[in-house]
């Protein structure tokens, strides 16, 4: 809780909120009010989905003994991301997990 709590001052006392002319805060307060407006079972799903990616995407980088087995395990996390078509708004869900 205290280092949620120290990340978003250092966002208030960077203005990241102003980044872009207010762009940067306008989009996060988009996402914020559509990640809230989802139904509970959706929002659940979805962040114990991104939780599996995430844990496997580390899980895979700690078995990795060089950058070029590590590098894959990074792919795994993004490969959702990545898929998705250039200039299209985007479908997938990026969380913190």
């Amino acid at each position: 809780m205290i280092g949620c709590l120290g990340t978003a001052a250092l966002a208030v006392a960077g203005n990241l909120a102003g980044l872009g002319n207010g762009g940067f805060g306008r989009a996060a307060l988009q996402i914020a009010a559509s990640k809230s407006a989802l139904p509970v079972g959706e929002a659940l799903a979805r962040g114990v989905l991104c939780n599996a990616l995430v844990c496997l995407a580390v899980w895979l980088a700690m078995g990795g003994r060089s950058v070029a087995d590590k590098i894959p395990a990074r792919a795994v996390h993004e490969a959702p991301r990545l898929a998705e078509p250039a200039g299209r708004p985007r479908r997938w869900d990026p969380c913190v997990a």
